[in-house]
Protein backbone atom coordinates (compact mmCIF):
# COMPACT_ATOMS: atom_id res chain seq x y z
CA UNK A 1 0.00 0.00 0.00
CA UNK A 2 1.16 3.63 -0.36
CA UNK A 3 0.50 6.52 1.72
CA UNK A 4 -2.65 7.78 -0.31
CA UNK A 5 -4.24 4.42 -0.50
CA UNK A 6 -3.27 4.53 3.13
CA UNK A 7 -4.60 7.87 4.02
CA UNK A 8 -8.00 7.31 2.31
CA UNK A 9 -8.28 3.92 4.20
CA UNK A 10 -7.97 5.60 7.45
CA UNK A 11 -10.47 8.36 6.34
CA UNK A 12 -13.21 5.39 5.46
CA UNK A 13 -12.15 4.18 8.97
CA UNK A 14 -13.01 7.50 10.39
CA UNK A 15 -15.95 8.01 8.73
CA UNK A 16 -17.09 4.09 9.58
CA UNK A 17 -16.18 5.03 13.53
CA UNK A 18 -18.11 8.38 13.47
CA UNK A 19 -21.32 7.21 12.06
CA UNK A 20 -21.55 4.42 14.56
CA UNK A 21 -20.41 6.68 17.07
CA UNK A 22 -22.86 9.27 16.64
CA UNK A 23 -25.24 6.05 15.74
CA UNK A 24 -24.93 4.70 19.53
CA UNK A 25 -24.59 8.50 21.01
CA UNK A 26 -28.09 9.29 19.58
CA UNK A 27 -29.93 6.31 21.21
CA UNK A 28 -28.26 6.78 24.61
CA UNK A 29 -29.52 10.52 24.18
CA UNK A 30 -33.29 8.88 23.83
CA UNK A 31 -32.73 6.69 26.99
CA UNK A 32 -31.44 9.64 28.73
CA UNK A 33 -34.73 11.61 27.48
CA UNK A 34 -36.75 8.94 29.26
CA UNK A 35 -35.11 8.20 32.36
CA UNK A 36 -34.80 12.02 32.82
CA UNK A 37 -38.47 12.41 33.08
CA UNK A 38 -39.51 9.46 34.92
CA UNK A 39 -36.15 10.40 37.80
CA UNK A 40 -37.40 14.00 37.65
CA UNK A 41 -41.24 12.91 38.55
CA UNK A 42 -40.05 10.15 41.04
CA UNK A 43 -37.47 12.98 43.28
CA UNK A 44 -40.21 15.50 43.01
CA UNK A 45 -42.57 12.80 43.83
CA UNK A 46 -40.46 12.48 46.97
CA UNK A 47 -39.29 15.85 47.71
CA UNK A 48 -43.11 16.45 48.88
CA UNK A 49 -42.92 13.83 51.81
CA UNK A 50 -39.61 15.31 53.20
CA UNK A 51 -40.66 18.77 53.81
CA UNK A 52 -40.11 20.06 50.70
CA UNK A 53 -43.55 20.50 49.54
CA UNK A 54 -43.97 22.19 46.42
CA UNK A 55 -40.50 21.37 45.27
CA UNK A 56 -39.10 20.48 42.29
CA UNK A 57 -36.67 18.36 40.64
CA UNK A 58 -35.21 18.24 37.01
CA UNK A 59 -32.86 16.37 34.58
CA UNK A 60 -31.40 18.47 32.21
CA UNK A 61 -30.06 17.34 28.92
CA UNK A 62 -27.66 20.37 27.93
CA UNK A 63 -26.43 19.39 24.44
CA UNK A 64 -22.88 19.92 23.43
CA UNK A 65 -21.71 21.40 19.92
CA UNK A 66 -20.08 18.02 19.86
CA UNK A 67 -19.89 15.04 20.86
CA UNK A 68 -17.29 13.53 23.72
CA UNK A 69 -17.22 10.17 25.31
CA UNK A 70 -20.10 10.47 27.11
CA UNK A 71 -22.39 11.66 24.70
CA UNK A 72 -24.13 14.40 22.96
CA UNK A 73 -25.25 16.34 25.88
CA UNK A 74 -24.55 16.98 29.68
CA UNK A 75 -26.24 16.21 32.41
CA UNK A 76 -27.29 18.52 34.98
CA UNK A 77 -29.71 17.99 38.04
CA UNK A 78 -31.54 20.85 38.69
CA UNK A 79 -33.83 21.61 41.95
CA UNK A 80 -36.53 24.12 43.06
CA UNK A 81 -36.42 23.58 47.32
CA UNK A 82 -40.17 25.41 47.65
CA UNK A 83 -43.04 26.17 45.51
CA UNK A 84 -42.05 29.33 43.55
CA UNK A 85 -38.07 29.39 43.84
CA UNK A 86 -36.67 28.92 40.10
CA UNK A 87 -34.82 25.44 39.32
CA UNK A 88 -31.28 25.78 39.88
CA UNK A 89 -28.64 23.33 39.41
CA UNK A 90 -28.35 21.11 42.51
CA UNK A 91 -24.39 21.78 42.97
CA UNK A 92 -25.63 25.82 43.58
CA UNK A 93 -28.36 25.32 45.21
CA UNK A 94 -26.83 22.43 48.09
CA UNK A 95 -23.78 22.18 49.70
CA UNK A 96 -21.50 19.33 49.07
CA UNK A 97 -22.95 18.18 52.51
CA UNK A 98 -26.42 18.24 51.77
CA UNK A 99 -25.97 17.05 48.51
CA UNK A 100 -24.37 13.99 49.18
CA UNK A 101 -27.07 13.52 52.10
CA UNK A 102 -29.64 14.42 49.32
CA UNK A 103 -28.34 11.35 47.34
CA UNK A 104 -29.06 9.25 50.02
CA UNK A 105 -32.32 10.29 51.27
CA UNK A 106 -33.56 9.54 47.70
CA UNK A 107 -32.50 6.07 47.72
Amino acid sequence: MDSESDINHLQVLETAAFTSYRSQAEMLSQVRKKAGKELSLQVTAAMQTIAMAGGEFSVSLMPLETGNANGLEQIEFRVAAHLGLPLRPLTKVASGGSCHASVWQFR
